[in-house]
């Protein structure tokens, strides 16, 4: 498949057996089932995940794997032998802990051009089926907006990204009001510095740090 890596998706997947609960964690924020190409390794990731994410102290194993499966009514997929075969490749397959999240953020990668891909070739399909008796800002729109709206998609997914700080402000004064404490003001953190400016920060007041 174009726009695959398999290698690195074994190593991710391996990663889950080898460093546990600590790698999903590395790995979960990029990658999900429709990050992987192969049949398999989506099944693998799928039911890894249901048990990395709700047991932090699990080690995946064979057993722990087909039980998941089972929950999950997936378990006539490992009835083949030549599964079987590929999970227990999976789990032997070498990978650097160091490397598992810039292999995660590779798959990440490859998703999303084959998604892009997906766009793109929809929008040909639209574009050649044009008459030239369309609007030109109509013409501009197919390409533009799919790119525009696909672009908007992936920046509403990250979490990294900015965030609204004061987002749950007024819930946080509300409840500090409903849970009064001795101090006056809103806590800087630094008590030494809260008690020189009178007991913390307080509705229309300046605080000034200075020195020579």
């Amino acid at each position: 498949m174009n726009n695959a890596d398999v290698a690195a998706e074994r190593a991710v997947l391996s990663s889950l057996f080898t460093y546990g609960h600590d790698s999903y964690v590395e790995v979960s924020d990029l990658v999900n089932v429709n990050s992987f190409t192969i049949d398999s390794n989506q099944i693998i990731y799928r039911c890894a995940e249901n048990i990395l994410s709700e047991h932090k102290d699990a080690v995946l194993d064979m057993p722990s794997i087909l039980s998941s499966a089972h929950s999950l009514g997936l378990k006539q997929f490992f009835d083949s032998k030549e599964e079987l075969n590929h999970l227990r490749a999976i789990m032997n397959f070498p990978i650097e802990r160091e490397n598992v999240r810039r292999l995660a953020a590779k798959i990440k990668k490859l998703e999303i051009t084959r998604q892009l891909g997906c766009i793109l070739n929809k929008t040909v399909a639209e574009v050649n089926s044009l008459t030239g008796d369309e609007p030109l800002a109509h013409i501009l729109g197919l390409v533009e907006n799919p790119i525009f709206n696909f672009s908007s998609s992936l920046n509403e997914n990250r979490k990294d990204g900015p965030q609204l700080i004061f987002e749950d402000y007024a819930e946080f004064l509300k409840h500090r009001m409903d849970n009064p404490i001795e101090q006056i003001g809103l806590s800087s953190g630094y008590k030494a510095y809260d008690e020189a400016i009178g007991g913390g920060f307080r509705d229309g007041t300046v605080n000034v740090v200075m020195a020579r």
